[in-house]
Formats: C-alpha cells, sequence, structure tokens
C-alpha cells in the first residue's frame, strides 16, 4: 500500500554552496535540488535589532516549556545585544533556554551569558621586556592570564583555545 505526501526539505549552510559545486568539493545535481529559494541570513551579531524580538520570543517559548513565568532582567537584555553571539540564533535560544531553566527568579546577565565576561578596560601600559619575540610574547601571556585571573578567560581574550594558551603558558 503506497502512500503518496508531499514535502519540502529546508537547508542551512555557512558554506558558499556554488564556489564548493565549482571546486568539485559539492555535488551539482544536489545543489540545483536544494537551491529551489536561497535566503542569506547575516549573523547575529549584525543583526542587533533582532535580539529583542529573539530574546521576547525564546523567554515565552521557556515559560511554555517549564510550566511557569519567564522574565528576563533589563540588564540580561542589554548584555544579550552588545553580546557577539558566534553561534548566532542557537546559542543566544540555548542561552535563554539554560539561564529560565538555571535561575531562580529573573534571569539575570550573569544567568544568560555566565561564561562572558565585561570586555578588557584600557588600563595602564605594561612594561614589555625588549628583546627577542619569545620573551615579549611571554611577558604578554602571563600579564593577560594575571590580569583575567584565570588561563580559561585569558584565552578568550586572546581569542585563542585554552588548550593552546595552557600549552603556552607551560613553556614558561
Amino acid at each position: 500500500h503506497d502512500l503518496e505526501i508531499g514535502c519540502r526539505i529546508l537547508t542551512a549552510t555557512h558554506r558558499d554552496l556554488a564556489a564548493m559545486v565549482a571546486a568539485g568539493s559539492f555535488r551539482e545535481d544536489l545543489y540545483h535540488r536544494l537551491s529551489v529559494l536561497g535566503i542569506e541570513l547575516p549573523p547575529l551579531r549584525r543583526r542587533r535589532t533582532d535580539i529583542p524580538v529573539l530574546l521576547d520570543h525564546f523567554v515565552d517559548l521557556a515559560a511554555a516549556e517549564l510550566g511557569r513565568p519567564v522574565v528576563l532582567s533589563k540588564a540580561a537584555a542589554v548584555e544579550a545585544v552588545s553580546h557577539p553571539w558566534p553561534g548566532n540564533v542557537r546559542a543566544l535560544r540555548n542561552a535563554v533556554l539554560r539561564a529560565a531553566a538555571l535561575a531562580e527568579g529573573p534571569i539575570s546577565a550573569e544567568d544568560l551569558l555566565p561564561e562572558h565576561e565585561a570586555p578588557p578596560q584600557r588600563g595602564e601600559l605594561i612594561s614589555i621586556p625588549r628583546g627577542n619575540y619569545a620573551s615579549m610574547h611571554a611577558a604578554l601571556i602571563q600579564q593577560v592570564v594575571a590580569e583575567e585571573g584565570s588561563i580559561r578567560r585569558a584565552a578568550r581574550v586572546l581569542g585563542v583555545p585554552r588548550s593552546t594558551l595552557g600549552a603556552w603558558v607551560s613553556k614558561e
């Protein structure tokens, strides 16, 4: 007994599929099957005005899933708008759902972005020893680790994986 259905397939990617087809790294026939309607959506960091609307939606979603009211503090909303959201909308959604599940009371900025630290402020100039690159590199690493208080936070400031920074520090 056959059952006939109609469906549409939605796909999303951060890659340039047309360029991949040209390079031979993506099947051309599959590309043409999938490319009925293309929508290019800029990253969330370039659509900051969308964040408050998305926050409201995800707070409502969290309240429905948890079966209780969920409130987002104004400070959390302000922090969310300035956060870069490297994971885009999924990261924002997950942050709101996680914070709603764990917060006792209104969701604070710390609940929403527990790993998010305030951007480093300009402070005093640091003394960097003259000499070779290795000694300057070591001094900068030690200074950032000392100011941030942990390798994890220092790695975030430096934009390197924690394991890489850990290896650099252990060489000193």
